[in-house]
């Protein structure tokens, strides 16, 4: 197995059954397609790209979870894992995949673009959810790790706020969330969603109070952001209805109190990574 890494114009060869990055936080990118299936990472401490290729990545399907764990399918066996491709271990996930395989009708639906997998503590946690929420429509697939099975659930977080003309009503649909304290957060309809398992699915919101609008902004997109056991709120503001970034400001979510409403505290100067955003800087 070749490995190739580029830093400043050079490049390094290596092998190995791993990605060679002994540092972290990395940027995993581009998860190589046909026909050589080569896996691009950027690691962000020295910025260094890699390219490898693996066979759990060539031989399964696949989803990668923001603290870093790959969720590998084997459609032949059925069989789920959590895969570390920093030091190359694995955790075996359920034996009984059925539901998980039944999930995923077709190739397209198999795609990571159309699933996307959070884990709700550390891996080797027995409190740990593996949670894969469907793109598409409002249901999700969940698994502690050690579970004999997947579980499936059908979610319902209200409908999409359209004029009267656009009929059927279309179902919300969770397309990005955060972990932190063992429970998921996303944004919904302006406020904190709060997903938990207890161990059924149980949805919950907080209200907090938002920012205004900057001068020129008419629109902004909102991100939920997990980082050291954190929970930042980010808000990408852009200029007027256009695509273009204005400014981006990042709060940290104050979760302490159990009961009360969350409330955002500014972070100062920092830099988040987002998928459609590969790197900004907070202004607050």
């Amino acid at each position: 197995m070749e490995t190739t890494s580029t830093v400043a114009g050079a490049s390094v060869q290596g092998g190995g059954g791993r990605l060679p990055l002994v540092s972290t936080p990395l940027l995993v990118y581009d998860h190589g397609t046909f026909p050589n299936n080569r896996q691009a990472a950027f690691r962000i401490a020295d910025r260094r790209l890699f390219t490898h290729a693996l066979p759990e990545l060539t031989e399964n399907s696949f989803h990668v979870t923001p603290h870093g764990w790959v969720l590998l399918h084997d459609s032949r066996s059925l069989r789920t894992r959590l895969w570390d491709p920093r030091s190359g271990r694995s955790l075996a996930m359920s034996a009984q995949s059925r539901r998980f395989q039944h999930a995923l009708p077709d190739t397209e639906h198999a795609l990571p673009a159309s699933w996307r997998c959070y884990l709700s503590d550390a891996p080797s946690a027995a409190s740990c959810v593996v949670l894969l929420l469907y793109m598409a429509e409002p249901k999700l697939l969940y698994c502690r790790v050690g579970d004999a099975r997947w579980a499936a659930h059908e979610y319902a977080i209200g409908d999409v706020a359209l004029p009267p003309e656009y009929a059927p009503l279309e179902k919300r649909v969770i397309q990005q969330a955060a972990a932190a304290c063992g429970k998921f957060y996303f944004a919904e309809a302006g406020n904190l969603g709060i997903l938990e398992f207890s161990p059924a699915p149980e949805f919950s919101h907080h209200d907090y109070a938002h920012a205004e609008f900057p001068d020129e902004s008419n629109y902004s997109r909102a991100y939920v952001v997990a980082s050291g056991g954190e929970l930042f709120d980010v808000q990408v503001y852009l200029k007027g209805f256009t695509p273009e970034i204005l400014t981006v400001r990042v709060h940290r979510f104050d979760l302490s109190g159990a009961d009360s409403d969350s409330t955002r505290v500014p972070i100062g100067d920092s830099s988040v990574a987002l998928r459609e955003i590969a790197d900004v800087r907070s202004q607050t």
